[in-house]
């Protein structure tokens, strides 16, 4: 029966590890498109001509999305969920053709 506990435990710490850095993702995701709106909405016309340049280029930067990534996957809460959907149909699926 210990080993079960050992099993789920450690579950635990894989879920844990996997939804922080998902979520730091998404958070990344968030501030960045929060940055941009911020860029966006500070009054460039009331400014010089070359803080105008240099706002031009801030925004422009700032509007390549930013995100983790893992290998080829996009770490945010969507892929969180689609990878614990697949670990769960594939151990679904291993259960019933245990059973048969």
């Amino acid at each position: 029966m210990l080993s079960w506990y050992q099993g789920y435990g450690f579950i635990l710490f894989i879920s844990y590890g996997l939804f922080f850095g998902c979520f730091l993702g998404t958070l990344l995701a968030m501030k960045s498109e929060q940055l941009e709106r911020a860029i966006y909405d500070v009054p460039w016309y009331k400014m010089s001509l070359a803080n105008q340049k240099s706002m031009k280029f801030l925004l422009n930067s700032a509007q390549k999305p930013v995100s983790m990534t893992f290998i080829f996957y996009k770490l945010d809460v969507p892929t969180f969920l689609q990878m614990y959907k697949m670990i769960y149909s594939t151990f679904t699926m291993l259960l019933t053709v245990r059973d048969e």
